[in-house]
């Protein structure tokens, strides 16, 4: 009983002896361990100071370098280059704002003459004012406000408040004056027929046309065509082929024979 007693008292010892030996060699190792990642970790930022302040030195001489550059360029550079060089720039920017200052005029000059082009031409007729002929031919029937005359395709005595001139179908017809065209009808007695306004209330009016070269809104100038002599209605079927040709001042008939020079 007392060797077995020993002898388990041996195995524990034994057992603790173990136990403390494996701890101490963990804690020997983890000690070296730490040892070695500090180190490690020392010479790694020694190596980043380093690396640092290998790149600021780099960066100052660059720095030196190019400073050193500009002072002997501008050293070097003769007198004579400078002043050509300022009075170049100064010469550019006068050009420049000599180009601006221009080019606003001509835009203003540009947009008042566009805006004088779109202006309507403002029209004025007066009584002494005269007009031309719009067909060359003889007058078959006077105007006539004051006594009827003699329709032959009617047969019949009536008042004439135009002039009609006798002409060719296809002869060209113009306008007498300067106007506007302010309406293009047809009616049965004239035909197609053009009513242009001179100004001032006054208007021409021109019957018995084909193939208008005008239509409602167009300005006219004397002598512009304005159509062609159409075959004659049945209203005047038997004076033949004509132009009907009438004035008027705030709607009542004139006599265009007063105007025609």
């Amino acid at each position: 009983m007392e060797k077995k007693e020993r002898r388990r008292v041996l195995i524990h010892r034994q057992k603790s002896y173990l136990t403390a030996g494996v701890v101490t060699l963990v804690a020997v190792v983890a000690m070296m361990g730490a040892y070695q990642y500090e180190k490690r970790a020392e010479k790694q930022e020694q190596q980043e100071q380093v690396t640092l302040a290998e790149q600021t030195d780099t960066a100052e001489t660059q720095n030196t370098t190019n400073a050193d550059d500009t002072q002997e360029t501008m050293v070097t550079q003769k007198p004579d280059q400078q002043t050509e060089n300022t009075v170049s720039n100064q010469a550019d920017s006068s050009a420049l704002a000599q180009t601006d200052t221009v080019q606003g005029s001509t835009d203003t000059t540009a947009v008042y003459q566009q805006v004088q082009t779109n202006e309507e031409p403002v029209l004025h007729f007066a009584a002494t004012d005269t007009i031309g002929w719009p067909l060359e031919g003889d007058v078959i029937l006077n105007y006539s406000m004051d006594r009827s005359v003699y329709f032959a395709t009617l047969d019949q005595y009536k008042y004439n408040p135009a002039l009609i001139i006798a002409g060719a179908v296809n002869d060209r017809v113009v306008a007498a004056s300067d106007g506007q065209v302010i309406g293009v009808d047809t009616t049965a007695e004239t035909g197609q027929t053009v009513t242009i306004g001179l100004g001032d209330s006054y208007q021409a009016i021109y019957g018995q046309l084909k193939e208008l070269e005008v239509s409602a809104g167009d300005y006219v100038s004397q002598g512009d065509t304005i159509g062609y002599l159409a075959e004659p209605t049945k209203y005047y079927s038997v004076e033949g082929a004509n132009l009907y040709f009438a004035m008027t001042k705030e709607g009542k008939p004139v006599n265009p024979m007063d105007y025609i020079r």
